[in-house]
């Protein structure tokens, strides 16, 4: 989490880079751990500046889960890790970089991009730990930084930034007001303290973490701030002396959005859970990583293919609810959001699957999640990220009539446990001829684990008309 010296005149248009990740546990107790569940963070698409061309992993019967932050995730579930073994998870991956900057010399103003649901930009927006955008210490500083045009404000604020706090390594993440306070801090310090002073005045801003390079690569972390509908990168650490640049520099590869340093959070570059029967267990983890130019002769990443790759989804305008579109590698802009929803207007991308999977574990999840399931007379589709952190969720349900008579009936929502089957939701259903409904139901009854839900619509008789599942996971605490 070094601080740089870049030359913005010499940027290259560029770079590819191979990431080597590696991340060891090793169980030395006497006892053996239960359940075992490991997420270990990927590198995000984030066109046009990171494509991610080529991505394997081991062990191959890992998935490739999504989070509610929109972020991408290794997900291994080992049913133990007994006494003094010792498991490996790695992936290899070729990231195609490149910069986007917008120089102090460019107009102040970005092109209308996209128009988002208030309730998405909420979370963007409020005070949360260790981003202290209520504070009045914070409040201040952004009052008097306070300008008409966003772009203008966060160029005063890097300003700020660079003038009050010296950059120091901290030995934990302290985030906005310490910094403030105590006017030092490391990359995570500078972040935390530009998205507190964008919150404060109204400007969404988000966290991001991944790698840069200066001397060598190393964790750093960064900030997003929405600016005329896009999604803007700034790192406000590394700026040239007497000068400023937004956007996303280069050698600089992003891992994932969201607030890390709040410990309810999903967005640390690892995470690991187990149940264990006693207090005396002693596990070893540690994490291993080189990232170098790629050189295309290459011989590890043979046999695989883009598909791998975390999709991009770009939300739409719609006036009832915002609505997703996935974009192909050739689409130039995109932006997560929290919800995934099947665009009404593009039947097209309606049998595609968001959540991507190996092919060995392919069979197991072939139902999951966003694939539409139909008969002649319904169509049923479940769309929900494969991890949260609530033991409530709202999964987004889509149903379509496509016959040519009413249907009646009740969609019953069932618990599936090993020796139990709980109805844990009834929802009456009445879709006249080729009507279309969204249903975002609270489902409360979400434990720690693997939670496997299932989706049955009934008619007024009891005849089962199509049915969908789903698969969500609680970390355990």
């Amino acid at each position: 989490m070094g601080k740089k010296n870049i030359d913005f005149n010499k940027v290259p248009i560029a770079h590819k880079y191979l990431i080597n990740y590696q991340f060891k546990i090793k169980n030395y107790s006497r006892e053996t751990l239960q359940k075992l569940v490991v997420n270990i963070a990927l590198p995000i698409k984030i066109a046009p500046y990171q494509i991610i061309e080529k991505l394997v992993y081991k062990p191959e019967v890992t998935t490739i889960a999504t989070d509610t932050e929109g972020n991408h995730w290794l997900r291994v579930e080992l049913p133990a890790l007994l006494s003094m073994e010792e498991r490996i998870f790695s992936y290899k991956a070729i990231i195609s970089t490149t910069p986007y900057l917008l120089c102090k010399q460019c107009k102040n103003k970005i092109k209308k991009a996209i128009t988002y649901n208030q309730s998405y930009l909420q979370k963007f927006l409020i005070s949360e730990p260790h981003i202290e955008s209520n504070h009045p210490d914070i409040v201040d500083v952004a009052k008097k930084l306070q300008d008409k045009n966003p772009l203008v404000f966060i160029k005063k604020a890097i300003q700020f930034l660079q003038a009050n706090l010296k950059y120091e390594l901290q030995e934990k993440e302290y985030g906005a007001l310490y910094a403030l306070q105590n006017k030092r801090g490391d990359c995570t310090e500078f972040s935390a303290l530009l998205i507190a002073l964008c919150r404060s005045i109204g400007i969404p801003a988000r966290p991001i973490m991944g790698f840069s390079k200066g001397q060598i690569w190393e964790r750093h972390a960064l900030v997003e701030c929405l600016i005329s509908g896009r999604w803007l990168p700034i790192d406000p650490t590394n700026q040239p002396k007497n000068d400023y640049f937004l956007g996303l520099p280069p050698k600089v590869i992003v891992l994932t959005r969201g607030n890390w340093m709040n410990n309810k959070s999903l967005t640390k570059e690892v995470m690991f859970n187990y149940k264990v029967t006693s207090s005396g267990h002693a596990i070893n983890a540690k994490t291993d990583f080189t990232i170098t130019p790629f050189q295309e002769n290459f011989s590890g990443l043979e046999n695989t293919s883009s598909k791998n790759s975390p999709i991009i989804i770009e939300p739409r305008n719609n006036k009832k609810k915002s609505t997703i579109r996935i974009l192909n590698p050739a689409d130039k802009n995109g932006d997560s959001i929290k919800k995934i929803i099947l665009s009404k207007q593009d039947s097209s991308t309606k049998n595609r699957r968001i959540e991507l999977v190996s092919e060995t574990s392919m069979e197991h999840y072939e139902n999951k999640n966003t694939s539409l399931l139909t008969n002649r007379t319904l169509d049923l589709a479940i769309d929900f990220p494969d991890i949260t952190i609530s033991s409530k969720i709202q999964p987004t349900i889509n149903i379509k009539n496509n016959s040519t008579r009413t249907i009646r009936g009740v969609l019953a929502v069932h618990h599936l446990d090993i020796a139990l089957i709980r109805i844990i939701k009834l929802i009456p259903i009445e879709l006249e001829p080729g009507e279309k409904e969204i249903i975002q139901p609270v489902l409360n009854s979400i434990y720690p684990g693997l939670n496997k839900l299932s989706f049955d619509i009934y008619n007024r008789i009891g005849r089962l008309l199509v049915s969908n599942s789903l698969a969500v996971s609680l970390p355990i605490r």
